[in-house]
């Protein structure tokens, strides 16, 4: 697939991960804002906001990362098996035409 093979260039990959870093720095500062710290404790302002935390923390932490390893397992057994098919076709032409060419000079 010719999108994703752009992300093989390394210039494009350092500026997504630059990107990357800089939106999961940017993301939780909402904590600044709502979280009140006190002396051995830390309380959520509204209860809006508490249930917005608990679903940003769930989709974050929990479900994203589970997703992108699940992705990436179907990308990589995909494209082994399709290294695999690639390899097997030209082997079998290799020696297709190895026989053809021995044919033909024994036959001359």
């Amino acid at each position: 697939n010719l999108h994703l093979r752009k992300f093989s260039n390394p210039r494009i990959a350092y500026s997504i991960v630059i990107k990357i870093i800089i939106l999961s720095i940017i993301l939780p500062l909402h904590n600044l804002i709502f979280l009140n710290v006190g002396i051995g404790w830390c309380l959520y302002s509204k209860a809006n906001y508490a249930f917005y935390h608990s679903l940003f923390t769930f989709i974050l932490i929990g479900f994203l990362p589970i997703m992108i390893m699940i992705i990436c397992t179907f990308l990589i057994h995909d494209n082994l098996r399709l290294k695999r098919v690639r390899r097997r076709d030209y082997y079998h032409y290799q020696d297709d035409h190895l026989t053809s060419r021995l044919l033909s000079t024994r036959d001359n």
